[in-house]
């Protein structure tokens, strides 16, 4: 005897079957036949299939229910759709970010219906894409988030976001700080550009947290500024991490912001540009200098951003803890912290480790003398 056939998914009506297929992003359908035993075993068993080439991806419904259509949608129309219904969950700066990846998709696919994209399209146009790992995956990040939800909405008769694999990224170069020497020296050639760098170098904010400090987030009586905003691409948004924090100025920082004052005026922000006098829109116009700076100096290129690096690895230096060099950089783990520095902390604990046994040779260790026959 046959096992009995579950019936899950599909109830009797009165003259007809309803037949559950939301789990493939459909809806419920009436099947217009007697809802006699046999027939919903048959319903059932029907349902079962359905579901089976909609996993495998070979489903067309239109095959089953010629009254089910399948979307004629393009992508165009769902990206567009997309974009309004995740507008509110994404920062301003992101969903512009999002709209420009998806630029490139639109000009592969955009007038094609999501039916008729395959998983070849998709891999032939992620690979011919020529950029490091870091941009690629960032663009290919939203053309995943739409085409799944385009397959859990039934739109697409796959789940083509499975075709998209992230490039795997090359190992980050570690910290490369400034030397004392190397400070000065770079600080000497920075011309207008001095006061920036200095604070950058003495508090390691962030590029884009430094373009967006106002003068309401410094307190020069108690020595440190706020930080809750930072500043990319013309646009302000909160922090990284989403955090307000308070850095402290050491007194090289307190010298530069009061220099800066004299420079910014009556500009309600910190820091502008020197050469055109107007607000900071990005970090682009500091990068450049840095770079310029740098050969002017005659210091090795690195990019601006060791500027953090060499404020973090200047406090550990210094014997700073590490929990409080990690909440002055911003960041929002301190396992991170200890990743990227271990190579400084872990040396001065090294040194304290190998003093504990030097203080042993200096104690006489008292002992029972042997018996020469034991």
């Amino acid at each position: 005897m046959g096992s009995k056939l579950d019936l899950k998914g599909v109830k009797a009506r009165q003259a007809s079957i309803l037949i559950d297929l939301r789990c493939c992003g459909l809806k419920q359908v009436t099947y217009a036949i007697e809802p006699s035993p046999k027939n919903l075993s048959y319903a059932a068993r029907l349902r079962n299939e359905i579901i089976s080439r909609h996993q495998r991806g070979t489903l067309v419904i239109e095959d089953y229910f010629p009254h089910l259509k399948q979307t004629k949608e393009t992508f165009n129309e769902w990206a567009d759709d997309w974009l309004l219904i995740v507008t509110q969950t994404l920062a301003k700066t992101t969903l512009r970010e999002y709209r420009n990846s998806l630029g490139r998709f639109r000009d592969a696919w955009g007038g094609k219906r999501l039916t008729e994209i395959t998983a070849a399209d998709i891999i032939t146009t992620l690979a011919s894409i020529d950029l490091a790992a870091k941009s690629f995956n960032n663009i290919v990040s939203p053309l995943r988030a739409l085409l799944s939800m385009a397959y859990r909405m039934g739109k697409t008769r796959t789940d083509l976001s499975l075709h998209i694999t992230q490039r795997k990224k090359e190992q980050a170069d570690g910290p490369d700080p400034l030397t004392h020497q190397e400070i000065e020296r770079v600080l000497d050639a920075a011309g207008d550009w001095r006061n920036y760098f200095e604070v950058a170098i003495y508090t390691g904010m962030r590029p884009s947290e430094q373009i967006a400090l106002s003068w309401g987030d410094v307190d020069m009586i108690a020595g440190s500024i706020t930080i809750k905003t930072a500043r990319v691409r013309g646009m302000d948004k909160s922090t990284k991490t989403s955090a307000v924090r308070t850095v402290w100025l050491s007194s090289r920082g307190i010298e530069a912001i009061k220099r800066q004052r004299n420079i910014s005026g009556f500009s309600e922000w910190v820091f502008i540009n020197p050469v055109s006098g107007s607000r900071l829109s990005d970090t682009q116009p500091p990068s450049d200098a840095w770079k310029r700076i740098l050969k002017l100096a005659s210091v090795r290129a690195r990019d601006a951003r060791q500027t953090r690096h060499t404020y973090a690895t200047l406090m550990l230096m210094a014997d700073a803890k590490p929990s409080f060099v990690s909440r002055q950089l911003g960041h929002s783990t301190a396992q991170m912290f200890f990743k990227t520095y271990s190579k400084w902390i872990d040396s001065e604990d090294d040194k304290r480790e190998v003093a504990k046994l030097d203080a042993t040779n200096n104690v006489t260790i008292k002992t029972k003398p042997r018996r020469i026959n034991e």
